[in-house]
């Protein structure tokens, strides 16, 4: 297939916005919901990083791209997460499902996309306990079971195309492992424990299929055994071709940021699924109890990071901020200096940052959002069309930076600055010098009837050539009442 150019995106983007389904949902009022679609972007800081994101695009009809989502209990039903793969495999080739796991094993709730039914006795872990119980595989899950006799059922809401397909079938290959069968709808497939020991199989099995798939089972067949243990992190479902985009929802509810240290098994899987760019969206469990940053967080999220790079030198890590809360009728002002966290640690770790909390409007918005039906009562969580609108906002933010680079191939960054808002001094106690200096060095300034960026360079004390690049200005044109960022 030939390639298509970036700016063809734009195109087929627009076509997408007038057929989405979703506006037959809801009504999309931003002004009445005050989202701000200045801060429809994902921010970048520099321009290898630029050209990294836009390369890994590029790559699609002869390479898969593989996107990994974390997150918490916006992630794991798969409502935000369903919508951007949605939209993204409308405009790219689709490389396939990606990963699904068997919810209701770990007693919690299930994808919007289909239901788990399991028999037998069976173990857990999540990323939230610390220890978890068990190893966790990438999904930030793991159940394991005993039972030699027991079984686990997908039942997809919506039948998989028919197509051809490869399954990566995550599991802990040992001396304990029985011997399983797989059934995909009515075709049976075996796993005899001798062969996949002699194989020297460690942390995946996989089949090909061709066809529609209904159903997946797994049946633990190793009825002699008396001693026996079957671990199982989920199943990769992926079309059987080079390329396409693949976009994995790997959500544990209440799980804060430091939950992916606890994967055991990220590099493992990561070698398997070879992640190109990782979202990491967290923050609302780290800061909604105390309303307040931890002591160790930023260390948590550079440790996060640092662990992605060692497994893939040239992944792409985009940071994301939360929206507005409000947990036991306070407002959660900590949401603003975790933004600006993560703003920061962008810059200075050459990632991207998706400002999710400007662009849904900011700080006492969430409310708001309530009042129209798109967040539930808890003034933390959003409802199902709330989470469909997130998710085609941030498909929406992919495409308009791609198109930006596309634009200008030499562009060195292209930011928005950081919304200010009233009493943020007092509302922000920052309990950390390093935290104390991230909040100060934010610094913005109002173009006044007059003003040059040569005259605000020297009142300012900052250089032309930095003044442009910190606001991603291309030209020296500048406006009235325009805001611009100074640190």
């Amino acid at each position: 297939m030939k390639k298509k150019p970036l700016y063809t995106y734009l195109i087929a983007f627009v076509c997408i916005l007038c057929c989405n389904s979703l506006s037959s949902q809801i009504s999309l009022n931003y002004k009445e919901l005050e989202i701000d679609t200045t801060f429809r972007q994902i921010n970048f800081y520099d321009i290898e990083t630029a050209k990294k994101f836009k390369n890994k695009f590029q790559k699609i009809d002869k390479d898969k791209l593989v996107i990994f989502h974390f997150g918490g209990s916006h992630v794991q039903p798969e409502i935000l997460t369903s919508e951007t793969r949605d939209n993204f495999s409308k405009l790219f080739n689709t490389g396939g499902r990606g990963m699904i796991f068997p919810y209701s094993v770990a007693k919690t709730y299930s994808s919007i996309n289909y239901t788990v039914l399991h028999t037998g006795e069976w173990k857990y872990g999540k990323s939230f306990q610390f220890p978890p119980k068990i190893p966790l595989g990438v999904c930030g899950m793991a159940v394991e079971t005993t039972d030699n006799k027991a079984s686990i059922q997908f039942n997809f809401k919506k039948t998989l195309e028919k197509n051809d397909y490869k399954l990566l079938f995550l599991t802990e290959f040992d001396s304990l492992t029985p011997s399983f069968q797989v059934i995909i709808d009515s075709t049976k497939f075996e796993f005899n424990k001798k062969d996949f020991i002699r194989n020297g199989l460690k942390h995946y099995t996989t089949i090909h299929y061709k066809g529609s798939i209904n159903h997946i089972k797994i049946i633990i067949s190793d009825s002699t055994e008396s001693s026996t243990n079957f671990r199982f992190y989920g199943i990769d479902v992926e079309l059987n071709q080079p390329n396409g985009i693949i976009y994995h929802s790997l959500g544990v509810g209440a799980a804060p940021f430091r939950s992916v240290l606890n994967i055991s098994k990220l590099e493992e899987h990561a070698a398997i699924l070879k992640p190109d760019i990782v979202l990491l969206d967290f923050g609302t469990n780290d800061i909604l109890y105390q309303n307040a940053i931890a002591d160790d967080l930023i260390e948590q999220i550079e440790k996060t990071i640092l662990r992605f790079r060692k497994i893939n030198p040239d992944v792409t890590i985009i940071l994301t901020s939360t929206q507005d809360l409000i947990y036991k009728k306070k407002s959660i002002t900590a949401a603003i200096t975790f933004r600006n966290i993560l703003d920061s640690i962008a810059k200075n770790n050459e990632c991207m940052f998706w400002n999710w909390y400007d662009l849904s409007g900011g700080k006492g918005t969430i409310s708001k959002w309530y009042s129209l039906g798109y967040a539930q009562k808890d003034n933390i969580h959003l409802t199902m069309v709330g989470y469909k609108l997130k998710g085609k906002l941030l498909f929406e933010s992919f495409i308009n930076t791609l198109n930006k680079i596309n634009e200008n191939p030499e562009l060195n960054s292209f930011t928005v600055p950081l919304k200010q808002y009233e009493q943020m001094e007092y509302d922000l106690q920052p309990n950390t010098p390093k935290i104390k200096e991230i909040v100060k060095s934010s610094k913005i300034y109002k173009v006044k009837k007059g003003d040059t960026l040569s005259k605000i360079s020297k009142k300012q004390k900052i250089s032309v050539v930095r003044l442009k690049k910190i606001n991603g200005l291309t030209n020296d044109k500048i406006n009235v009442n325009q805001i611009l960022q100074i640190k």
